[in-house]
Parts: C-alpha cells; structure tokens; sequence
C-alpha cells in the first residue's frame, strides 16, 4: 500500500499536481489530516507568542523611599553599589528593575544582559534538595523569576522571556572560577551569606563595561561560623574605600514590603535593644596613644561587632569598625567586659 501511495504521488508530480487526496488510502489521509492540523496549531501558537512578546515592556516603578531615590540616582550617574539594609526594603527588586530599565532603554544600552549571582553551598544546602543539580539551584533562582514576572506583568512567562532573549541570565558563586563577565549589570543578591572568598571571587569576575550591585543584610545571614560572617564586613570596609561605589543604608523607615513586616522588624529591633547592655569605656591610658580615633576597645570574651569577631591580645584588643551600618556593635550580655569608641562619653 505504501508503494502505492509513492507510486502515485510520483505520477502526479509528473502529471504537474500533486496526488488527488481522494486518491489515497483512508490511512494515509487521516495521517496528513493531522500533520496538516499540527502544523496549523504550531502556526498559530507561534504567532500568538509573538504577539505576546512585542507587547513586552517594563512596567514603571518610582521610589517610595528616600533611601529608594538615593538608590535610584546613585545607578543613574552610572556607580556601583553597595545596598545594605533590613529585609522588605526592595534593595533586589529595585536593583533588577534599574538593570532591566537600563537594557530596555529606547535611546538604547551599553550593557547586554543582566547577571544574577547568589551563594549556593552544595554541602549546606544543596544536598538536602531532591533532583539533579539544575533542579537544586532552581530553588534559588525562583525569587527573581517573581520579582521579573511582576515587573512585566507576563504572569509565569515574563523570566523566561528574559532568559530566551538572553537578557538576563543566574548562577551561583559555585561556578565563577575561569568566568569573566562583560557588557553586563551584575546584581550580587544575599550577600550576607557569602565568605569574604566567595565575595572576593564575584569581584575579581567583573570584566570590561560592567556594572555591580551588592544587596543584602547582616541580620539576615545564615552562615554559623565566626570566620565566615566576618568576611562581609571585611569586604565592605574594602569596598568603602572604592571609588566608584556609593554606600546606601537602608534603615526601618523605608521597609515597603507590607505593614505587618515593618511593625515586626520594629518590635524585634526594639527587643534586642532592651537585651544589649551598653557600657561605653573610659578614655584610653597614655600607653594606647598609638591607637586610631574610633577604634573599639574590648576585653574577654571577644567581642562580635555584628558578626566580626574581636580577639584581644593579653585580654584587650582593638579593631576598626566596618562602615555605616557595621559600626553599631552587637553585645554580649555577660558584663565581663566593657566597650566603647575611645573618648566618647555618653
């Protein structure tokens, strides 16, 4: 019957037509009916898709804030950034939609694509998830699928989009070694729980016409070594001093997330307040004239100046406090010791 059928489909390409359908075996008809529909079908969703994608645009967002705005004209006088500051301030979602504002633009955008990095420890985290090691990360990159879905109003389709055009792009501090990035904005998510290596890795990635943002929060770190949480306050006592970077503090007053977040993080803040016991230290005997103002006197135990562990020598030490927000120490409740900035009374 086959034989048949390219028998006269044969003949009637010789006959200058294609072969009479009514020709055909009832088989070989229903066969290319489907294929007919199929390839109407594709034709059609293609085209729908396409439609849906020249529709594509960013939603606009304003500040709400006034650490917002100062984040908003830091991007546009072209600086990287550090953002630090308490959870539900909208330091990710505004760094994307700034990226993303950034490589729309009409006027057109010297950057490709936008990069999102995040911390994945396969020894901590990932091997607790099931499926492959794709499907493990993927828990990771959901929170920018949301945010990206939000800003385009696509529903589930506005990331992937972004993805298909190569435009935005995620992956974990795992696989940076050997990695240059170029004509990229680069948004360092969750950094408080990164080591200084990690931090130290991202950076030295950064190739040429890039732009970096840091976003995250000392608080929220789930990192238990000592050593490890150390190393953002390091990395930012580094980055302080970088030209090109502007420093924001995000405080409680520009939490937008919702008002039962901002009253929570306001009464958590104002517990672990009535919990710290200040006692600031007395002005510095002549032999610790050699010690810089501002410095942090501390006795036994150490001290953890919000994560950065203080190891005195013959029971006093000193150390310079990170910037901005990592000035204000955590303290221990012990009373065995005292600690202050040197000469400041209260």
């Amino acid at each position: 019957m086959v034989e048949q059928n390219h028998k006269e489909f044969f003949e009637g390409l010789n006959r200058g037509r294609g072969p009479d359908i009514s020709e055909l075996s009832h088989d070989e008809r229903t066969r290319r009916n489907l294929k007919r529909s199929r390839k109407m079908e594709k034709r059609a969703r293609k085209l729908e898709t396409q439609q849906h994608r020249d529709k594509f645009s960013l939603r606009p967002i304003t500040a709400l804030t006034e650490n917002q705005q100062k984040t908003f004209d830091a991007f546009h006088k072209n600086k990287h950034m550090m953002l630090h500051g308490y959870a539900g301030t909208g330091k990710t979602f505004i760094s994307i939609f700034l990226a993303l504002e950034n490589i729309f633009a009409e006027k057109g955008s010297n950057f490709k694509k936008v990069v999102l990095v995040r911390s994945v420890v396969p020894s901590r985290d990932m091997g607790y998830l099931p499926g492959s090691m794709t499907e493990k990360i993927r828990v990771y990159e959901e929170p920018y699928e949301e945010i990206c879905n939000t800003l385009f109003g696509q529903g589930r389709t506005g990331y992937q989009i972004l993805k298909d055009r190569g435009l935005i792009e995620f992956t974990t501090t795992s696989y940076l070694r050997g990695v240059t990035f170029n004509d990229a904005i680069v948004i360092v998510d969750e950094i408080q729980n990164m080591t200084f290596q990690e931090l130290d890795t991202v950076m030295t990635r950064i190739g040429e016409n890039c732009r970096i943002i840091f976003c995250g929060d000392f608080r929220q770190t789930d990192l238990s070594k000592g050593d490890d949480k150390n190393g953002l306050h390091q990395f930012m006592r580094i980055i302080h001093n970088l030209k090109g970077f502007d420093y924001i503090e995000f405080g409680r007053e520009d939490i937008v997330r919702s008002s039962i977040v901002k009253d929570y993080i306001i009464a958590r803040t104002e517990d672990e307040d009535k919990s710290k016991k200040i006692v600031v230290a007395p002005a510095p005997q002549p032999n610790f004239a050699g010690w810089p103002p501002g410095s942090w006197l501390t006795g036994n135990p150490p001290l953890d100046f919000r994560g950065v562990s203080m190891r005195g020598h013959g029971g006093m030490g000193y150390n310079d406090p990170a910037p901005d927000a990592a000035r204000q120490p955590i303290l221990h409740t012990t009373g065995q010791f005292t600690v202050g900035p040197i000469g400041v009374k209260p």
